[in-house]
C-alpha cells in the first residue's frame, strides 16, 4: 500500500481520492500586477520550467549542459508562495467562500456528490495541518490514510466543528506564509524525511491542494445556496 507521500510524488496532494465535481463553474483569474525591486541574491529555479516574473528574470548561461539558466529574485518567489497559499489572485478565499455559509446545511449531500462542505473543510484543515507538519516537526508521523486526512464516513459537523475548524486551516496556512516570507528559510534544501523533497515543493502542492478543494466548497455553496459570490480581486 502506498503512503501518502509516495503519492504526492505521483498527485497534486495527500488524500486526494474523490472525484471532481462535472460542469465546473469558471472562475476568474489574474496575475499580480505590481512591480517588485529584488532585495535579496537570486534563487536559482533551475528546475522550474519558465518563470514569469515580470522583466524579474535573469538568464545565464549553463555551461555544463550548453543552455540558459533562469534565476529568480528569492524575496519575489517568496511573495508568490504568500499569493498563492492565500489565493485571492486565482480565486475566490477560504474566508470569502465561508461568508454567510449556510451552516445549517454543512452536512447535506448534494445530489449524488459524495462528501459534504464539512467533509470537505475538515479535509482541507487535516491536510494542510500534516503539511505543515511534515515541513517543521522533528520527530514527524505520517497519518494514516485516509483516516488522517478526511473525516470518518458518517461524521456530522456541528457549527462550534466548522468555525473551529476554520480558524485552524487559517492559523496553520499563516504559519505557512510566515515560513515562506522567513529569509532564513531555505525553501530548496532537502526535508529530513525525504530527500526528494523540499518546502518550495510542499508549498506548492499545498497551495495547489487548497485551491482545488475550495473550488469544490465554493461549488457546494452554490448549490445549496442558488446564488454566486464575488469573483477573486485582480
Amino acid at each position: 500500500m502506498k503512503t501518502s507521500h509516495q503519492r504526492r510524488a505521483e498527485s497534486s496532494a495527500p488524500g486526494c481520492s474523490l472525484p471532481s465535481l462535472q460542469s465546473f463553474p469558471s472562475l476568474d483569474s489574474g496575475l499580480p500586477t505590481e512591480a517588485e525591486s529584488p532585495k535579496r541574491p537570486a534563487l536559482d529555479v533551475a528546475f522550474l520550467a519558465t518563470t514569469s516574473n515580470r522583466g524579474q528574470s535573469h538568464e545565464h548561461a549553463d555551461t555544463t549542459h550548453g543552455r540558459k539558466r533562469e534565476t529568480v529574485d528569492e524575496r519575489s518567489v517568496r511573495e508568490q508562495l504568500v499569493k498563492l497559499l492565500e489565493g485571492a489572485h486565482a480565486h475566490v478565499t477560504l474566508e470569502q467562500t465561508i461568508e454567510a455559509f449556510p451552516v445549517d446545511q454543512i452536512n447535506v449531500h448534494v445530489d449524488d456528490i459524495p462528501y459534504s462542505a464539512w467533509s470537505i473543510l475538515e479535509h482541507l484543515r487535516l491536510t494542510q495541518q500534516d503539511i505543515l507538519d511534515y515541513i517543521t516537526a522533528e520527530n514527524y508521523r505520517e497519518p494514516e490514510f485516509p483516516s488522517g486526512y478526511w473525516p470518518a464516513p458518517g461524521t456530522e459537523g456541528s457549527e462550534a466543528n466548522w468555525i473551529a475548524s476554520t480558524a485552524a486551516f487559517i492559523k496553520d496556512r499563516q504559519a505557512l506564509q510566515t515560513l515562506a516570507q522567513d529569509p532564513d528559510t531555505d525553501l530548496t534544501a532537502p526535508l529530513p524525511h525525504n530527500s526528494q523533497h523540499t518546502i518550495f515543493r510542499e508549498l506548492l502542492i499545498i497551495g495547489n491542494h487548497n485551491s482545488y478543494h475550495l473550488g469544490q466548497l465554493l461549488v457546494l455553496k452554490r448549490l445549496l445556496t442558488g446564488k454566486r459570490i464575488g469573483t477573486a480581486a485582480r
